[in-house]
């Protein structure tokens, strides 16, 4: 969006998505990771409760900047628990991320598979 309306418009997309994320709904912590990339921690071990807060997000940003200066959302997602080796737990985001983004955008991406429904979700 810099390139195409300048970074004024971009400054206010960046402001948008930090928007999104304070005021979604549930336990986590978020910050800026660099360009237009944002890390969102979630504090929790429930799969599908996370999984349901990465869609409802990216339902957010699609809906949070007017047209035409509308955005779209990436994320890829990566589980971690206590001891983890942070390093390897940010390349496995970053690996699902770009999945997210080769296969369509406006999408979550977790085990290397989309995410369409709660994560965990069992059927009987």
């Amino acid at each position: 969006k810099n390139d195409l309306y300048g970074h004024d418009v971009g400054d206010k997309i960046l402001c948008a998505m930090a928007a999104c994320l304070r005021n979604a709904k549930g336990s986590h912590s978020f910050g800026r990771i660099g360009g237009e990339e944002f890390g969102v921690l979630w504090l929790g071990d429930d799969s599908a409760l996370a999984c349901d807060f990465a869609l409802d997000l990216l339902q957010a940003i699609r809906r949070s900047v007017a047209a035409p200066h509308n955005y779209t959302c990436s994320a890829g997602m990566a589980r971690f628990s206590a001891g983890a080796d942070m390093s390897v737990v940010l390349k496995v985001a970053d690996r699902n991320l770009y999945s997210a983004k080769r296969n369509g955008k406006d999408c979550v991406y977790l085990e290397g598979e989309p995410v369409a429904a709660p994560c965990g979700a069992t059927t009987e």
